[in-house]
């Protein structure tokens, strides 16, 4: 019941962005890894791009955690991090023309880039559930930050005039 309401972080996201182009250091890295790990204690990852630093912590509660292997890239520009969990899989899978096998494989992060891919920012239009999206484009400097219709997932910020950081 507390999973369905949302109650029981299911991950861990964030993303530190330094203006002036010096790489992430690696202690920012690891601090916001640690910060994040009672979020995702089965499975942390920390990529870093360019400027930017990409931290997913997983907890894995649902059977398609298995597949999670997040943060994702598309294109080589794209970076993207999902915090929650999509209730429409099915759904969204017969949109995307996702055979229901595949769809059974795949992580919801996975199902939440295929929806990016296709629409762009509009495709986190169509997920139902509790969810928070990160994207970075990595080409362009820009960075979207999306939450579900009901605000369940909230994303912190914290901005200067060295950096930016987002995080659930």
């Amino acid at each position: 019941d507390d999973l369905m309401r949302g109650r029981y972080r299911l991950r861990g996201i964030a993303v530190s962005l330094n203006y002036d182009g010096s790489t992430v250091t690696a202690s920012g890295r690891v601090r916001m890894a640690n910060v994040l790990r009672s979020y995702g204690p089965d499975r942390q990852k920390i990529l870093v791009r360019g400027n930017a630093g990409f931290v997913f912590c997983l907890h894995h509660l649902t059977p398609e955690d298995l597949y999670e292997r997040q943060p994702l890239l598309l294109a080589n520009r794209f970076v993207m991090l999902l915090d929650g969990r999509i209730d429409n899989r099915s759904e969204l899978g017969q949109a995307l023309g996702i055979a229901t096998p595949e769809l059974h494989s795949m992580g919801d992060g996975m199902i939440a880039l295929q929806l990016f891919d296709r629409w762009g920012e509009l495709g986190f239009n169509r997920i139902r559930g509790v969810f928070a999206v990160i994207v970075m484009d990595l080409q362009e400097g820009h960075l979207i930050c999306v939450r579900d219709h009901m605000g369940l997932r909230v994303l912190h910020y914290y901005r200067s005039s060295e950096r930016f950081a987002v995080a659930t």
